[in-house]
């Protein structure tokens, strides 16, 4: 009998732990993609944030620039943002709503960005700034002229 009661009580153990936890994020995920409607702001799975502008059975449009729009399957849409934004997993604290001492930033925004503007030092700021070439350093085109 004692091997049967530890057995049964690994098993249940095993279902509160990992079993259960995981249907209830899946039935949320699948609540998510089932009330997608146009005009959501969403971040997909691949943490790319931006705007539905059109929805079918099995895909949405998304637009995450002014003017560009790319289509990702249903199922990628990881979560809403703005007033719902306190359902999902992250939600947020009391240290969310207070400034960083090392930079002095406010994080109140809970890291959405407006629109048209970039964190500054970003690997995107990075990719487009002007690199600037001192004396001895080589660049590539130096290399390809010589």
């Amino acid at each position: 009998m004692g091997p049967f009661i530890v057995l049964a009580s690994t098993l249940g153990l095993t279902w509160v732990l990992f079993i259960l936890p995981q249907q209830r994020r899946i039935k949320a995920h699948q609540a998510i993609v089932a009330s997608l409607e146009v005009g959501d702001e969403i971040m997909t799975t691949s943490g790319l944030f931006g705007t539905v502008t059109a929805l079918d059975d099995e895909s949405f449009h998304l637009e995450i620039a002014p003017g560009t729009v790319v289509r990702f399957a249903r199922g990628a849409a990881d979560r809403r943002l703005g007033d719902d934004n306190a359902s999902t997993d992250n939600a947020s604290t009391d240290d969310d709503a207070s400034t960083d001492a090392s930079t002095g930033a406010d994080d109140s925004s809970s890291g959405s960005v407006a629109a048209g503007t970039r964190p500054a030092g970003t690997a995107a700021d990075r990719a487009v700034a002007p690199r600037d070439s001192g004396e001895g350093e080589r660049t590539h085109r130096d290399d390809v002229e010589s």
